[in-house]
């Protein structure tokens, strides 16, 4: 009777859970139920997702193969443990101890077992090399025009080198710098023009003609090199020189006369004999 008593006591707690629930707890639980219910919609639009469009009813897909000379290494876990391995060896820096020899020991371990696999495929494809012909471009195909080379990209450089100069030691630095880089991009702007002068011919007239080798920028370099030399003096002040210093000349009347002897003393006073005590003379 006693069990019956106990039986029919529950099936009462439970009911009363029921009918008199207690709301605290439910509503502290609503975040809970509202995840539950986010997570079973989810779950069940993935179903219907897989089961949308025709059945199959025809063969798989058939698994490509790889051509003759190409190797594809096949699946492995080697990546996959040397992640343990780095998890464990951080797990051991964050909780020194043994997890830290454990993590260094499962590293080292994974990392030979994924150089052997390598050395494996490396051993696997090192015997054949499929051998392609060699190309030989003789040029440019027809209709294809290819600009010549030309100084004007390095010269272009130089002189936004010296303008950036310019910019932290102001002053003649920069004007040079400024110039430099003025003249670089006509002169680019001066063989552009050509080149598309040339373009404009060839379509005309069937024939290109491209422009003859360029020389070395002689003039234009040593012109622009003295005048960063003499801006480079100017700013640090060797041209023009400074003035020099020490003390002032002496006057056209030569240095000043020595003065007499200090007053009261014993030795000569101007012009006079000598003198006595207290400057009188004798």
């Amino acid at each position: 009777m006693q069990l019956l008593q106990d039986l029919w006591n529950g099936i009462l707690d439970l009911t009363k859970l029921l009918v008199i629930p207690d709301w605290g707890a439910l509503i502290a639980l609503l975040p809970v139920f509202m995840a539950i219910v986010v997570v079973v919609f989810f779950i069940g639009r993935v179903i219907q997702y897989q089961r949308l469009g025709p059945r199959r009813r025809r063969p798989g897909r058939i698994k490509p193969v790889t051509p003759a000379g190409v190797h594809m290494p096949g699946p492995t876990y080697a990546p996959v443990f040397a992640a343990i391995g780095v998890f464990l060896l951080l797990m051991g820096l964050v909780f020194n101890g043994a997890l830290l020899v454990l993590g260094l020991i499962a590293l080292v371990l994974t990392l030979l077992y994924w150089g052997r696999e390598g050395l494996v495929d490396y051993d696997h494809v090192a015997g054949h090399h499929p051998q392609l012909p060699p190309t030989v471009h003789e040029g440019p195909p027809a209709g294809v025009h290819m600009p010549g080379p030309s100084f004007r990209p390095i010269l272009a450089s130089l002189g936004l080198t010296i303008l950036f100069l310019g910019l932290v030691f102001p002053g003649p630095v920069l004007a040079v710098g400024l110039a430099f880089l003025i003249v670089a991009l006509l002169g680019w702007l001066n063989d552009a023009r050509k080149e598309y002068r040339q373009v404009v011919r060839a379509d005309v007239s069937g024939h290109l003609e491209n422009e003859p080798a360029p020389g070395w920028p002689k003039t234009l370099l040593t012109v622009f090199s003295l005048l960063v030399v003499a801006a480079v003096a100017v700013n640090a002040g060797w041209i023009p020189p400074r003035a020099a210093s020490g003390g002032g000349t002496a006057g056209g009347g030569g240095s000043a006369a020595p003065s007499g002897g200090p007053v009261g003393s014993g030795g000569p006073a101007g012009s006079g004999g000598p003198s006595g005590p207290g400057g009188v003379a004798i």
